[in-house]
C-alpha cells in the first residue's frame, strides 16, 4: 500500500504567525493518527519559518513511534543532530538555497558530492533512521544515489505537477516511469513529492506505484476550501442565535 506522508511545515508556519501553539501541531497529528495517517514531514529551514528543532524533539516524545518522522534538510548539523537525538525514522537530503521560498529542484548527478558522502557515512555510524536523496529523473544520479547504499529517492514530481490533464499521462509513461523503474531494480525504494494533489496524484499512484508520495501546501489549501462551507456556517449559526 502507498503511505501518504503529510508535510506539516505550513502548519507550524501558521503557527509561528501568531507567536503561540495555535495551531498545535501535537493536536494535528493526533488528527492524523485518527484519519489513519502515519507518515508526517517536516522540513526546518535556517531562518525557522516554520518548523523548530524543538518540534522534532517534541512530537517524538509525545508520540514515540506511533508516527513516522521524515526530516528533510541539506548539510545542516543542528538538523543532523536533531535527527539522531529524536531517533527519526527517516532523513531525506534535499539540495537548498539561501531564501529560496521552497525547494526548486532535486539533486543532479554533480550535487551529492564528498560532504554527502561524509554525511551519509556518519548518519550510518550514530543512526538507523533511513536516508534518502531528493532527485531529478537522471540515471547518473540514480546510480550514484544507489552507490552510496541509502534506502529511497524521493523524485521531484514539480515538473509533472505543471503539466496540463492531457499531457500528464505521456509525460509519466516516457520521462518518469523508466527511471522509477530503474531505481526499483537497484533496490532503492521510490518517493515522490512536490506539487502533488488531488487532482494529479492517481495516475502517478497507478503507474509508478511508488511507496510513499509526500503532499503539504496542495493538502492545506484544498482544505481550507473543503471546509469554509461547514465552518463559516457555524460562525454564522453562533452570530444570529
Amino acid at each position: 500500500m502507498v503511505e501518504l506522508s503529510v508535510n506539516i511545515d505550513k502548519l507550524a508556519l501558521l503557527r509561528n504567525s501568531r507567536g503561540f501553539d495555535y495551531p498545535s501541531l501535537v493536536s494535528f497529528v493526533e488528527s492524523l493518527l485518527r484519519l489513519g495517517i502515519r507518515s508526517i514531514t517536516m522540513h526546518p529551514r535556517r531562518d525557522f519559518r516554520h518548523i523548530l528543532l524543538s518540534d522534532i524533539d517534541l512530537l517524538r516524545n509525545v508520540f514515540g513511534k506511533q508516527i513516522i518522522i521524515n526530516v528533510e534538510t541539506d548539510i545542516d548539523q543542528n538538523v543532523i543532530d536533531a535527527v539522531v537525538r529524536s531517533d527519526v525514522d527517516r532523513i531525506l537530503f534535499v539540495p537548498c538555497r539561501e531564501q529560496e521560498r521552497t525547494t526548486e529542484r532535486g539533486f543532479s548527478k554533480n550535487g551529492i558530492g564528498s560532504m554527502y558522502r561524509a554525511i551519509v557515512e556518519y548518519m550510518k555510524s550514530f543512526s538507523s533512521c533511513e536516508m534518502g536523496f531528493f532527485v531529478d529523473f537522471c540515471y547518473e544520479t540514480i546510480d550514484i544515489v544507489s552507490d552510496l547504499n541509502v534506502d529511497y529517492v524521493e523524485f521531484n514530481t514539480t515538473e509533472y505537477s505543471e503539466l496540463s490533464e492531457g499531457k500528464r499521462y505521456s509525460y509519466i509513461r516516457e520521462s518518469m516511469k523508466p527511471f522509477v523503474d530503474y531505481t526499483k531494480g537497484k533496490s532503492v525504494k521510490v518517493h515522490l513529492g512536490h506539487g502533488l494533489n488531488t487532482s494529479n496524484l492517481s495516475d502517478l499512484i497507478k503507474d509508478l506505484n511508488p511507496r510513499e508520495v509526500s503532499v503539504g501546501h496542495a493538502l492545506f489549501v484544498e482544505s481550507i476550501f473543503a471546509g469554509m462551507n461547514s465552518v463559516i456556517s457555524t460562525y454564522k449559526n453562533i452570530i444570529n442565535n
